[in-house]
């Protein structure tokens, strides 16, 4: 039980040390807190300086194009060359307060098919049709006069086959023609077939036609976006073909009169079917200028790109959906972290980094080393605090066995004191009249007397310290016989069998004294411990184990319970129970074997004897 000025201290410390650790739990969660805006604070201008490094190396490639637009003769080429270097540029455009300059509509003259390369007067043209062309623009016309004339002979496929994979491409020859508008008039036949039978087309050189084509081209051929193929990458090119003819309709309708700035400048229509993004800029010479750029293609060169850890940029549109969802899915697992504007190129969408889910917030560092001095204290304290209540309970076992024993004593010494004071009484009143009562009461007197004086002697034998004064050599086979001859006859009067084994004859070093009195201390619990059903047998034995030397004393009486095997060697500790103490006890004989094996840095232990009786084993070293 603990006591009331105890408690109170302990609940003292326990609060104090719920405060602290409400205290280290708040500090840690908003340092927690704290570092987790600041991962985001990080990562959003990490974001934020993303965007704008792209979206100025955007701006620099387009003045660096403007430039070039200034300085050349043949936009015509300019524009096949920056088609080729980047994915996401479309379109160049230039023009005056009056009229476009490029591109510009151009007529062409077509000339009559020779005669080995007409389908019709000549049934094997693709095996003879081999005439030496003088340029591509020839080729390209002579591409469409066939394929005209396959049509209206009902050979679709030999048509789509021709005008779709005719033209070549040869760079010298560029100068000298007009491919775009030879281009126009043979892919716009092809088209014709294709409404025919589509799945004859191979998609990819016909996409990459369609692709090199300028705007005015464009505008020529019917009904492109009803073409009758569902292929998805091929209504991706229509879908840029759309955004590049909404783009040349604002700026003829609405940029073409007025006079743009020296600066660059962005123009977009984000809402409308096809969603278009040019940039544009007044030449020294005063002439305008514009640059289509494909918007879609421009954010997945830019935030599609692989990355070596979990989190990647991507896009997102007003409503916060994946914008490039087709290029870089959002998986299941993963969750949008920090979002920001995206620029002047596109305001009205948000750039964002997407992480897993199952990123733990893990406690850093800093925080951990918060919680560390926290759980040691915690651990400190409530060791500190079961300490102390084991100490305090110890305590007060201490005291109750005192005060058991205080009884017991008593008890033993005020027997014989009323026994003598009796006798004393009636010697005085003069009860006793004659000679031989006197000196009978004299004896009983006497009696009595050397009784309270045993008593008395057992108790000052029993709180005497085990303490070393002599060292010697002693022989065990010899002590165990001495204590034989010594207490066998106590044994014998004891109704019992006092029997020594040893093994060898063990050599070692001890206080004989001392050690002599411990092991008779034992031989006495086997006499007062004993079983009144049965006979009393003991064995006192010694033995040699490697580096040390055993005396065990074991006995077949009333053996000592498992709960009290190892409390029984402390002060005034007595097992209690029918039978037990017969003969006087304090507990204080095994406390004084065990303080006697310490003494001579050994070890004393309590385990089963015969038939249930006890066995004490008291270990010595040799040296």
């Amino acid at each position: 039980m603990i006591q009331r000025s105890s408690l109170f201290w302990y609940l003292i410390l326990i609060a104090a040390f719920c405060a602290f650790g409400f205290y280290a739990f708040q500090s840690t969660y908003l340092l927690q807190q704290k570092q987790t805006t600041q991962k985001e604070q990080q990562a959003r201008e990490h974001l934020e300086t993303l965007v704008q490094v792209w979206e100025s190396g955007v701006f620099s490639r387009a003045n660096s194009w403007f430039d070039e637009i200034e300085q050349t003769q043949n936009l015509q080429i300019l524009e096949q060359r920056w088609r080729q270097s980047n994915s996401w540029f479309d379109a160049v455009y230039m023009w005056d307060a009056q009229q476009f300059l490029y591109p510009q509509k151009k007529t062409n003259e077509v000339h009559a098919i020779p005669q080995q390369c007409n389908p019709k007067e000549n049934p094997f043209f693709t095996r003879d049709c081999v005439p030496p062309f003088s340029s591509l623009e020839e080729s390209n016309r002579l591409a469409n006069i066939i394929g005209a004339a396959l049509i209206e002979d009902n050979k679709n496929r030999k048509a789509i086959k021709i005008l779709t994979q005719w033209s070549p491409s040869t760079d010298y020859l560029l100068e000298q023609i007009n491919q775009t508008v030879d281009a126009t008039i043979f892919i716009s036949r092809a088209i014709q077939a294709l409404r025919i039978e589509p799945k004859s087309v191979p998609l990819g050189s016909f996409s990459a036609n369609l692709l090199s084509l300028d705007v005015l081209a464009l505008q020529e051929i019917p009904d492109i976006q009803k073409l009758p193929i569902q292929d998805a990458n091929f209504r991706l090119v229509l879908e840029r073909l759309q955004r590049r003819i909404s783009a040349y309709t604002e700026i003829n309708e609405h940029l073409r009169k007025t006079v743009l700035a020296k600066e660059l400048k962005v123009h977009a229509d984000p809402y409308g079917s096809s969603p278009y993004l040019f940039l544009t800029r007044r030449q020294s010479s005063g002439l305008s200028s514009a640059i289509q750029i494909d918007p879609f293609l421009l954010l997945k060169e830019m935030f599609q790109q692989e990355t070596k850890t979990s989190i990647r940029p991507v896009v997102l549109d007003a409503q916060g959906n994946l914008l490039l969802g087709q290029f870089a899915p959002r998986k299941q697992n993963e969750e949008i972290w920090v979002q920001i504007p995206c620029g002047r190129l596109f305001p009205h969408l948000r750039a964002a980094y997407i992480r897993p889910k199952e990123i733990p917030n893990t406690l850093s560092t800093g925080t951990l080393s918060l919680f560390f001095p926290l759980i040691l204290s915690a651990i400190i304290a409530g060791l500190a605090i079961f300490g102390s209540v084991q100490a305090e309970r110890k305590q007060i076992e201490f005291i109750e066995r005192q005060q058991a024993f205080v009884a017991r004593v008593t008890h033993e010494l005020k027997t014989p004191l009323a026994g003598i004071r009796l006798m004393a009484e009636s010697l005085q009143l003069g009860i006793v009249q004659t000679p031989e009562q006197s000196l009978q009461f004299a004896e009983r007197i006497i009696s009595e007397t050397d009784r309270l004086e045993s008593r008395i002697d057992e108790v000052l034998e029993g709180t005497r310290q085990a303490q070393l004064k002599k060292k010697e050599m002693l022989n065990g086979k010899t002590l165990i016989e001495e204590l034989h001859k010594e207490w066998s006859i106590r044994f014998h009067e004891a109704g019992g069998i006092l029997r020594i084994e040893h093994e060898d004859t063990p050599v070692f070093v001890a206080d004989k004294m001392l050690l002599i009195d411990a092991l008779k201390n034992l031989l006495s619990n086997a006499i007062k411990y004993r079983r009144e059903d049965r006979p009393l047998r003991c064995i006192l034995k010694v033995s040699t184990k490697k580096s040390w030397v055993e005396f065990s004393v074991s006995d077949n009486g009333l053996g000592v319970p498992l709960a009290y095997r190892k409390s029984v060697f402390q002060r005034f500790v007595r097992v209690e129970g029918p039978h037990r103490g017969l003969s006087g006890g304090h507990g204080l004989g095994l406390a004084f074997v065990e303080e006697t094996a310490r003494a001579h840095k050994g070890s004393i232990r309590c385990i089963d004897g015969i038939l249930g009786g006890a066995q004490f084993v008291l270990r010595l070293p040799k040296r």
